[in-house]
């Protein structure tokens, strides 16, 4: 009866919120048990991964230093940080793009693709916003899980919901492959191509991409018919420039097109092209729409500059040229909020035509006016001090803290300053809504400075600070005293040629402190004095109520004496709550890096650089898994050590890096770790010269990754 039907539905509708609330509360393994158990919890599991899939997305890009101005794509990529998880991130990763691509979701499932329509393919309308997969391919042990799930599941219905895809399968895939793909994805509107010559990437695209936004090319390959691509919004190029000016000068005039990226082009083959496009714009042609501009010569510090006429670029917003100039003439003309570049012919800069600029990392080429400088109106500096000829003057970060007449309104700081003297004008400035300061190989006399003086006042919007600084007496207390205020504080990274005291600041106030880095080297207190601001520091770490990520430099004045009184104490709450760990320098005997790394219950990730060589003994108190264990191994060295593999296979480590500072053979060494290991997925490794052997893929840190084989998946 329909009274019965009713009760029926309630019942079901009462079970899935059941289940739902209890996975909520679950990681991805007890999740991936539970989806077996029956179809509710397989409908329950995928909602929990979908519903972390879109808070994630929501969060933004966390607070990397990132100077492009337009705001990144929402994608899914090991970058990106999911909510309520404890499993590693490659875990999360492949559950989220497990339950992203899945058919069982909210709304109506998507609609198979028709063959018929050769690439035209429809899917039904859902309310889901769909996914973006950046996978960074084979050699990023983060993404390789999501990877080979996502070859598994790229040809079933679920890839309808797919609205992004970076395509990294180079040498492995062919052109049949790649359209099958777009085919069962018909609504990409982002899509990233790496596959060599084999695969015509615009041609696809043009046929089967015909919602196509965003296009990144990596892979050399004729650009010809990209203006084709007629609702294309942003090109990234990331190969160098050969196709002629004629070309460039249509891709500059495409009416869609927003943002350009060249990662190697000549300035005379840019000029030609704009040369061409203000004769046409003359001829009351459509001149360029572009916003955004990226732009890098082959050869670093070519004199060449690149001309950006107002007549050609109106729209123009955000410009970054690496290591080349622009004229102060066309900067001046155009509205920019960004620049990154050399300015050329400086001296004739005026402040009040630079009124819309906010963001600024510039050299400035001849002689310019400190008065135009303090007059900006930015919000993100930065400069990289010593850097370039003798007649190019880098922006002075510092004059503009001490003396800009709108600095208390910058929300990103950055200065390498190359031992270069950090003065006490701009350490008094309060920086109300500053969000990330680094200040990098820096000089600063306490002694020349008031004893109260704290590094900087009123941070209370700072989510990062990272500070490298050699001091020529005893830092002060109080020269910490200033983070207190920073209640919003995620990362902090301190390395001073002095003790660091931070007997001033109180953990409590820093609530939201979940990433440290310390280290001190160089001269110390008397022995006595050291031992106790040394127990001081360790007991800081300790009180701290949200600490996860924890990187030390031991020293004689960061030693492991006070770190084992103080902070890895068996059961200790905040030794528990580690979940990666990095160590370097002077490690204590592996007997006690033992017994020390016995208390962090919860690592995922180790990473050890000792100053002496180590043969594994020091993993023998570890008895959780570890998920991603990095070794830096001494001169000499020219094997992973039998005891250190033997504790890998122990600990079920999946992702292996090791770092040697002399000549291996790879081959012998890596066969030997896969074949020992099975649960190995990735070996990753450096070596002095590093080539890049036939079964290494190298990725973009200068790491190179062997997949094992016989890895579990």
């Amino acid at each position: 009866s329909a009274t019965t039907a009713a009760t029926g539905r309630h019942e079901a509708l009462k079970k899935l919120d059941i289940l739902s609330a209890v996975a909520k509360h679950l990681d991805v393994p007890d999740l991936l048990a539970l989806r077996k158990v029956s179809k509710p919890c397989l409908f329950a599991v995928r909602l929990r991964g979908w519903e972390a899939y879109k808070h994630g997305v929501a969060e933004g890009d966390g607070f990397e230093w990132v100077w492009d101005a337009v705001p990144k794509r929402i994608s899914v990529d090991c970058s990106r940080d999911f909510p309520s998880f404890l499993a590693p991130k490659s875990q999360q990763l492949a559950f989220v793009a497990l339950t992203s691509l899945s058919e069982i979701l909210p709304g109506p499932p998507p609609a198979a693709p028709d063959a018929s329509l050769d690439g035209a393919a429809t899917a039904n309308s859902s309310p889901d916003p769909g996914m973006v997969l950046q996978l960074c391919g084979e050699a990023c042990t983060t993404c390789l899980p999501a990877l080979e799930l996502f070859r598994d599941l790229r040809l079933k219905r679920g890839a309808a919901r797919l609205r992004g895809l970076q395509w990294t399968e180079h040498g492995t895939t062919s052109q049949d492959d790649f359209v099958a793909t777009l085919r069962h994805a018909p609504h990409i509107h982002t899509l990233a191509v790496d596959c060599g010559d084999d695969v015509d990437a615009i041609a696809i695209a043009i046929a089967h991409c015909p919602h196509l936004e965003h296009l990144t090319l990596r892979s050399p390959c004729d650009v010809t018919r990209v203006v084709e691509l007629t609702k294309l919004q942003s090109l990234t190029i990331g190969f160098e420039w050969t196709a002629g000016s004629d070309v460039l000068r249509a891709v500059l005039r495409m009416p869609s097109l927003s943002s350009l990226t060249i990662d190697c082009i000549d300035p005379k083959h840019w000029n030609a092209a704009v040369t061409k496009a203000t004769t046409m714009n003359g001829a009351n042609a459509a001149s360029s729409q572009l916003r955004m501009l990226k732009l890098k010569h082959a050869t670093s510090g070519n004199t060449a500059v690149y001309r950006l006429p107002c007549s050609v670029f109106p729209a123009l917003r955000h410009v970054r040229v690496f290591h080349q100039a622009v004229d102060a003439t066309d900067i001046m003309s155009l509205k920019l909020e960004t620049f990154v570049g050399d300015i050329a012919s400086a001296k004739v800069l005026d402040h009040a035509k630079l009124r819309s600029l906010r963001r600024l990392e510039a050299n400035f080429v001849g002689d310019v006016s400190v008065v135009m400088q303090r007059e900006l109106n930015l919000q993100a500096v930065a400069t990289h001090q010593g850097v370039g000829p003798n007649n190019v003057v880098p922006l002075n970060v510092l004059e503009y803290v001490c003396g800009g007449a709108n600095a208390g309104n910058l929300t990103d700081i950055l200065c390498c300053m190359r031992r270069g003297e950090l003065h006490v004008g701009a350490l008094e400035r309060a920086l109300p809504n500053a969000e990330r300061i680094r200040i990098l190989n820096a000089s600063y006399d306490p002694a020349a400075a008031p004893p109260d003086l704290s590094l900087f006042r009123e941070l209370t919007a700072l989510r990062e600070l990272k500070v490298e600084l050699h001091f020529d007496s005893d830092i002060p207390p109080a020269f910490w005293r200033s983070l207190n205020d920073a209640g919003c504080l995620v990362a902090l990274s301190l390395f001073t040629s002095r003790l660091i005291r931070l007997d001033a600041v109180q953990p409590v106030n820093l609530p939201m402190l979940r990433e440290v880095v310390i280290g001190q080297s160089g001269d110390g207190y008397a022995e006595p004095e050291t031992e106790t601001v040394c127990a001081d520091l360790w007991a800081f770490l300790a009180e701290l109520p949200a600490l996860e990520n924890l990187g030390v430099y031991l020293s004689e004045h960061v030693n492991t004496r006070a770190a084992m009184a103080q902070f890895f104490i068996p059961g200790g709450r905040a030794v528990t709550r580690l979940t990666k760990l990095e160590l370097a320098g002077d490690l204590p005997p592996e007997e006690d890096a033992a017994a020390l790394l016995a208390t962090a219950t919860n690592l995922r990730t180790l990473e050890l650089q000792p100053e002496e060589t180590i043969d594994g003994t020091c993993l023998r108190g570890i008895t959780a898994p570890i998920h991603t264990l990095e070794v830096e191994f001494r001169q000499g060295t020219m094997s992973v050590p039998p005891l250190m593999v033997h504790h890998m296979v122990r600990l079920g480590v999946r992702h292996v890096r090791f770092c040697f500072r002399s000549r291996i053979g790879v081959t012998a060494v890596f066969h030997d770790i896969t074949a020992r290991c099975p649960q190995i997925r990735t070996v990753q490794y450096q070596e002095p010269g590093f080539p890049h052997s036939g079964f290494a893929v190298p990725d973009i840190r200068g790491w190179l990754s062997v997949a094992n084989p016989r890895g579990a998946r």
